[in-house]
């Protein structure tokens, strides 16, 4: 393990330049060249932090009070068989603040998602104990804060989801 020829705040800035110019291309104001550009840089990000090449970054515009979460269940998908799985698979979802992560955890349990609620509001015991459903698999979706994000490594999901833009990098 060598350290990276680039500081973490260089990273930092090239994935935020990246992401803010594919999400000015939205609105057409970027040349190809540029989209193209900005694609390479991602790349460059990914390569030089060690990702899989099969990571994958979906971003969704929701527009509207309710776009969110409408677009949460569709991702999520269908309860199929009632058991609290979505067909998307187990999910790891982070929001930006505890009153967010109550949100999606109570409206997730609504609509019949098994989950797990896993941030600093949570009193310890009862965190431990969701976070061990989740492990265990009697939770399919763990929604969480950035209280989770150390560990991840030893959870066994296919999908991420950022449900809100962190507050701070």
């Amino acid at each position: 393990e060598g350290a990276h020829p680039t500081a973490p705040a260089d990273v930092i800035a090239t994935v935020t330049e990246a992401f803010h110019a594919i999400d000015l291309d939205r609105s057409g104001s970027l040349s190809r060249g540029e989209v193209i550009r900005a694609c390479r840089e991602q790349e460059k990000v990914r390569l030089l932090l060690g990702l899989p090449r099969n990571l994958r970054q979906n971003f969704l515009t929701c527009n509207g009070p309710n776009a969110k979460v409408s677009a949460l269940k569709d991702l999520l998908g269908v309860n199929v068989d009632g058991t609290g799985k979505p067909s998307l698979g187990r999910v790891v979802l982070f929001c930006n603040s505890q009153q967010s992560a109550r949100f999606v955890d109570h409206t997730l349990v609504e609509e019949g998602y098994a989950t797990a609620n896993y941030h600093g509001a949570v009193p310890a015991n009862e965190r431990a104990s969701n976070y061990r459903r989740f492990v265990d698999g009697d939770a399919q979706v763990l929604v969480t804060t950035d209280l989770a994000a150390r560990g991840l490594d030893e959870l066994d999901v296919r999908h991420v989801v950022q449900f809100d833009f962190a507050k701070s990098a």
